[in-house]
């Protein structure tokens, strides 16, 4: 029987039922067999069941890589749901405009990350830390090949993210019975891709539809010697790279990509000379050039690309996946076949615009990408017919950026363009109005993915038009003028700016301003680091973004501690490093640090103005009736920190909100008191000075115990 005929958790549950032992994730140092896995996702899907999961209802995840991850993913399916993974690296803005948009049935994640959670979501919370265990048998199948398997958010032109709907055929077309890379039990594939990006979808079930093992490497910063490290620790036979981090690749850690088998490129035009190295460095492996939109699940088209590859020639994508068709329509790539996505969340209208049918009955989704046949027959990707582009493999809608612009006070008019810089491109936004650049750019960090945010901003006085009155996007391209490079100093800061500057594609005039300010990406930052390692030795990637300009950087290299600002604070000459894992506020008009930032970011008015009849005492003229106020002050748990009824009556309400910010402090660190070593919480606020304090929690402190400090 045709493996279309079966939904992706069935076809797992047969790779888990043919060897138990074989192992099916690696995450860190720990190895699960497709047994455990199998048996932690059949716990986790009863827990959804009882929580109320009806069929195709939408479970929303925000959890980083992991085994945990993939366990629950697959308990979502195997409950019979469709699981939507959320990036943790995102912001708040945009997590709640996609749950808005989705409105799940239940959130799953982690109690490191509650009070996230519960500022983004008021539905049910599901948190993985209290489900344990494995169990051996799953619940019957509950979904069919043509039931919702995942919903992907991509970039929208009207400025409000889109949700793709993913069936399950589609994902089981993508990576069984297909002839464009090799899938079996001997292949390890690495897992590297963020889960909100359908690369994953390849990487995860190209591995365990298939018996293989999805070797997983950590959500956090990765440098590009550490993804090196991770191939050939794990002996990794297949890799999914962006094309810009291919080439990174390519230029620091060949030796690390020539032990791979296979290696899967796209995401944006790759480059033929990086292809040809790698070729030439790992003979006998095979390079494949992949092309599709999400709504087409992770591929459409696929190029082998030759060991005798031509480099003054553009790789093209290919042929058709198996069951999936491609036709030119005046130029424009249109795809159909089984791995085409059911359409747009609660959106017929977009739906029915891009999804159409064609002659023959058949449905077909209109990409908007250029293209052309080759005379050798292979598809070569021409551009796009509008304004989306491809940054670091997500698809980008400039619209959205320029809709998020023009929510920012200020604002009047605003353009993006995407700038060639080094193997990258670049977002340049344009404004028309009376804004900070900089403080433009912090508001737009806050209200978009950072692959989102334009790496420079310029305030203009008009934007240019066309005869027909749109924005002359090709004017705007000769108005970005990068500023002079200005140098002042020798040795190594002149070394370290010069070496930046080739790699991030622009000059740096202000030695002391931000890299990523200036407008390097993460990626540029890897491959700055892997550059600067060679020339000045070996060092962490943490230190980059420790030392985040050219100025501190080179301080750091020369072995020089930076400078400390007059009134700073002074870490104790302990001889230990101190490492913010967790913080927790309580602000008028914000229950948490998050509220407050959004209320920074906005110009949300937080202080609360009162009626005449309101007030105790009347105003005197030129007073203003308004004061600060917390929420909920007089909400006091005093049980919980063994504090009698009476007692806390006589506290004062802000040592009260103090002691809570310390809980809160603590679960979001992820910390208990209890089991810790050495734990501080550090306390500030408006306090009388004798309770403006610090509070050291060691491994057999107690509230009551800081409830004594505090006293």
């Amino acid at each position: 029987m045709s493996q279309l005929n079966f939904s992706v958790d069935q076809l797992f549950e047969q790779q888990a039922t043919r060897d138990l032992k074989a192992i099916a994730v690696v995450d860190g140092g720990e190895s699960w067999t497709y047994h455990r896995l199998n048996g932690r996702a059949n716990r986790i899907a009863y827990a959804l069941l009882r929580a109320g999961l009806q069929h195709e209802d939408i479970v929303a995840l925000l959890l980083p890589r992991g085994a945990e991850t993939i366990a629950t993913i697959l308990a979502v399916l195997k409950a019979g749901g469709a699981y939507l993974p959320l990036s943790i690296s995102d912001p708040a803005a945009r997590h709640a405009a996609i749950l808005e948009s989705a409105q799940p049935r239940a959130l799953v994640t982690l109690r490191k990350y509650e009070s996230q959670a519960a500022a983004l979501f008021a539905g049910q919370i599901i948190y993985l830390d209290d489900i344990s265990g494995t169990q051996a048998l799953g619940p019957e199948p509950r979904s069919t090949p043509k039931s919702l398997c995942y919903v992907l958010f991509s970039s929208g032109s009207t400025g409000v993210p889109k949700g793709i709907l993913v069936e399950h055929a589609c994902v089981i077309n993508l990576v069984t019975k297909q002839s464009y890379a090799d899938f079996g039990p001997h292949h390890s594939f690495l897992h590297f891709a963020p889960l909100a990006f359908d690369a994953a979808t390849f990487e995860i079930w190209g591995a365990l539809l298939n018996g293989a093992r999805s070797v997983i490497l950590p959500e956090e910063k990765t440098s590009l010697k550490q993804i090196g490290q991770a191939l050939r620790d794990q002996k990794v036979t297949t890799a999914w790279l962006t094309s810009g981090l291919f080439s990174a690749m390519v230029e620091q850690e060949l030796n690390s990509l020539a032990g791979l088998q296979q290696l899967l490129t796209g995401g944006d035009v790759v480059s033929p000379v990086h292809a040809r190295r790698f070729l030439d460095a790992a003979p006998g492996a095979r390079l494949i050039n992949g092309y599709g939109p999400t709504e087409a699940t992770t591929f459409a088209c696929c190029h082998r690309i030759p060991s005798d590859i031509s480099t003054d020639r553009a790789i093209p994508v290919g042929m058709p996946l198996n069951n999936v068709q491609v036709t030119l329509v005046r130029d424009e790539i249109c795809i159909a076949g089984v791995g085409l996505a059911r359409g747009y969340l609660n959106d017929a209208e977009l739906t029915m615009a891009k999804f159409i049918v064609n002659s023959d009955g058949d449905r077909v989704y209109k990409t908007g990408d250029l293209g052309r046949w080759r005379e050798d027959g292979a598809l070569e990707f021409l551009g796009r017919a509008d304004t989306q582009v491809k940054l670091r493999g997500f698809r980008v809608e400039l619209g959205e950026i320029e809709c998020a612009l023009l929510l920012q006070p200020g604002v009047l008019q605003a353009a993006v363009i995407a700038k060639p810089s080094g193997l990258e491109k670049q977002l340049v936004g344009f404004v028309v109005g009376d804004v900070n650049e900089a403080a433009l750019g912090t508001a737009m960090s806050g209200a978009l993915p950072d692959y989102m945010v334009p790496a420079r901003l310029i305030r203009v006085e008009a934007l240019p038009l066309t005869a027909n009155g749109k924005v002359d996007r090709h004017a705007l391209e000769t108005m970005y003028v990068e500023n002079p490079l200005v140098r002042n100093t020798q040795g190594t800061e002149s070394e370290v700016a010069r070496m930046c500057e080739g790699i991030f594609g622009f000059a740096i005039a202000d030695h002391a301003r931000p890299f990523m300010e200036l407008g390097a990406s993460s990626l540029q930052m890897m491959r700055a680091h892997g550059e600067l390692q060679m020339r000045f030795g070996p060092f962490s990637i943490a230190e980059m973004f420790r030392h985040p300009s050219v100025s501190a950087l080179a301080r750091f290299l020369k072995g020089e501690r930076a400078p400390i600002a007059a009134g700073a604070a002074t870490a104790p000459e302990s001889g230990c490093e101190i490492a913010i894992v967790g913080m927790a506020g309580r602000f008028p008009g914000a229950r948490n640090l998050r509220e407050f930032w959004s209320n920074l970011i906005n110009g949300r008015e937080s202080i609360t103005y009162f009626e005449p009849e309101e007030l105790d005492v009347p105003a005197q003229p030129g007073e203003v009736a308004a004061k600060p106020i917390l929420e909920d002050a007089e909400m006091f748990d005093a049980a919980y920190f063994g504090i009698l009824p009476k007692e806390a009556e006589v506290i004062d309400p802000q040592q009260r909100v103090f002691l809570e910010c310390s809980v809160e402090a603590l679960n979001d660190a992820g910390c208990d008191p209890q089991r810790s070593k050495v734990t501080s919480v550090f306390l500030r606020g408006r306090l009388p000075t004798h309770i403006s304090c610090i509070i050291f929690a060691h491994k057999q402190a107690s509230w009551m115990t800081i409830r004594a400090n505090f006293k």
